[in-house]
């Protein structure tokens, strides 16, 4: 089901497991969009495709992209809880510095179409506003 893989450096000492997966995730992208690979042309480089995850591979530091459905369905002990770093250790450092996020449009003019905006708005049985039905129709959903 890997639709990509990357190898991933060792951690630094005294990671936690939430900071480990975070920075493997990205870490994993920023290769991944260094590469060209198709699936990172319209977004950020550190960004994961939408409908994509990463996979830690037991035993090692390789890393596949699989689809969220696969990931979620097949539970597992994956190769993140056999990473040597403080499996007790949870939550990430505060930043040092923090910024404003920019989010980049995609490529494209509507990402997500009226059509699935009104499929999510039959889900949830009421119509959402106006401005937020076209943040979702721009930003990808």
């Amino acid at each position: 089901y890997a639709r990509a893989a990357a190898e991933i450096a060792d951690p630094p000492q005294g990671f936690g497991v939430d900071e480990l997966r975070l920075t493997d995730y990205v870490s994993a992208n920023a290769a991944m969009a260094a590469a060209g690979h198709e699936l990172w042309d319209t977004i950020p480089a550190v960004a994961t495709p939408h409908g994509w995850t990463w996979h830690h591979v037991s035993g090692g530091r390789r890393m596949e992209l699989v689809p969220v459905e696969v990931k979620a369905l097949l539970r597992h002990h994956g190769g993140l809880a056999t990473t040597d770093v403080d499996q007790d250790r949870r939550g990430t450092r505060p930043l040092q510095e923090t910024r404003p996020a920019h989010f980049r449009l995609p490529k494209g003019a509507v990402a997500v179409s009226e059509q699935q905006i009104q499929g999510v708005e039959e889900d949830l049985g009421y119509r959402l506003p106006g401005a937020y039905r076209s943040f979702l129709k721009a930003a990808g959903g």
